[in-house]
């Protein structure tokens, strides 16, 4: 009997996800990229629970829910589901999520609830992949010298190096 017999079983195959950038969440004391991520085979539209996206997101940050640490980071609606994340300040290279699930009512996102990542789990292979691309604009960051990285232009490239299209 080979050691892989009775693993790596799945239920459904993944589909390929479309990431699309759309704009920024601002708050006096956080700036998140905000990202769509949406099945190759689903129109995502505009609409799809992101007209509120702002709002339920200050809202989590003004309650306490969601703290701001460095003050830059984004967030990935992904249908039915919103991950927050943030860098760190003191661990500047810690990306610190909150995972969200919420139902969508007449293009409005209602019942936002925060996830348990541990139970739930932080992100899909696809986030992952859109992640992935954060740390590493992330990382530019970091690397750039210390009077660089205060400065409005070094944080402005970072939130401009975006990622759009077809994820596999």
């Amino acid at each position: 009997m080979s050691y892989l017999s009775d693993v790596g079983k799945v239920k459904s195959e993944a589909e390929r996800r479309i990431v699309q950038t759309c704009g920024l969440i601002k708050d006096p004391a956080l700036v998140l990229k905000l990202y769509t991520m949406t099945r190759e085979s689903i129109s995502f539209p505009e609409h799809h629970g992101v007209l509120n996206a702002r709002r339920l997101v200050a809202r989590e940050v003004i309650k306490g829910n969601v703290d701001p640490l460095s003050g830059l980071g984004f967030v990935i609606f992904s249908e039915g589901t919103a991950n927050i994340a943030r860098w760190d300040k003191e661990e500047s290279s810690v990306l610190v999520n909150q995972a969200y699930e919420f139902d969508i009512e007449h293009g409005q996102a209602i019942n936002w609830q925060q996830l348990d990542i541990a139970k739930d789990g932080a992100y899909c292979s696809f986030e992952s992949q859109l992640v992935a691309h954060e740390a590493r604009a992330w990382n530019k960051f970091l690397r750039s010298s210390k009077t660089r990285r205060k400065s409005e232009k070094a944080k402005q490239t970072y939130i401009d190096d975006t990622l759009e299209g077809l994820i596999k």
